[in-house]
């Protein structure tokens, strides 16, 4: 089985400059967009956390190719919305299983975007292997090497003006919990455990929970169309109170669901969990 560590989540939008927009109103500060280049057809923000372990992206078309078909189907389908996460992990560790398991969707590859940084350009650089689409259900996943850390969380933008802090969790709904676990035992079975109304899939420090529809709709008062997905990006914030006030000066809606303020981003098809640090 795989020692499995959450690495970053990724958003996918349809509008860039829009995703951009709305993250800046919830608090966080965005990294300058980086090209994937023409094989891939894709650019980037990057939200890097203060942890330098967990951070997201938001990922959009600069360009139709072969490459991001699944994406643009998934844009299609779904609109703008939490798509999927990598795994952090060494590759060549991993291939093997992952392939004994049908679940590597064709060989690793390099992968390289620029950087600039205060101090010149640099290269972030990562080797990639997704998982084929039915691997984890209701999601898009890969595993992610990273050769260069020190690029992605740059030091220049890992205060987040929300006190954001670090990646706590994921949240998701799954109209059957008993397929998901046997889909996230296969590759992670040792990190995942089962309640009555949930599952929960220890990634690390961070946690990735699929409730029932049921267990969802009591929760947070919201209703998911039907399916496996991902719904929700939770985080641990430095000052609660502070971040009741940046929201108040944006103009951000949120509510109070248990420790954590939740808001519903339209433009992100995302919901944001907020939790108080514990000290």
């Amino acid at each position: 089985m795989i020692d499995a560590q959450f690495d970053h989540a990724i958003i996918l939008t349809n509008r860039l400059e829009a995703g951009v927009a709305a993250l800046e109103r919830l608090g966080f500060r965005p990294t300058p967009p980086g090209d994937h280049g023409e094989a891939l057809g894709t650019q980037n923000v990057t939200v890097v956390l203060p942890d330098g372990m967990t951070y997201f992206e938001l990922l959009a078309i600069r360009a139709p190719v072969p490459r991001n078909k699944d994406k643009r189907a998934a844009l299609a389908e779904h609109g703008n919305h939490l798509y999927g996460l990598a795994i952090k992990a060494e590759v060549a560790e991993l291939y093997d299983l992952l392939d004994a398991l049908g679940a590597a969707d064709g060989e690793p590859f390099e992968f390289a975007r620029e950087v600039d940084l205060p101090d010149g350009p640099r290269e972030a650089s990562f080797t990639i292997l997704p998982l084929k689409p039915d691997t984890l259900p209701g999601l898009y996943g890969f595993v992610c090497e990273h050769h260069t850390p020190e690029v992605v969380w740059r030091a220049d933008y890992l205060a987040q003006p929300n006190g954001a802090l670090r990646i706590i969790g994921l949240w998701g709904v799954a109209d059957d919990l008993h397929e998901l676990i046997k889909a996230w035992q296969r590759p992670f079975g040792a990190s995942v455990t089962r309640e009555d109304d949930r599952m929960t899939a220890e990634l690390g420090i961070t946690n990735l929970r699929y409730l029932t529809r049921e267990a969802w709709a009591e929760r947070f008062e919201t209703e998911i169309a039907p399916g496996a997905r991902l719904v929700a990006l939770e985080f641990e914030v430095a000052d609660i109170h502070a971040l009741e006030a940046l929201f108040r000066k944006n103009g951000v809606a949120w509510r109070q669901v248990g420790r954590h303020l939740a808001v519903v981003d339209e433009t992100l098809g995302t919901m944001f969990l907020f939790a108080p640090a514990v000290d």
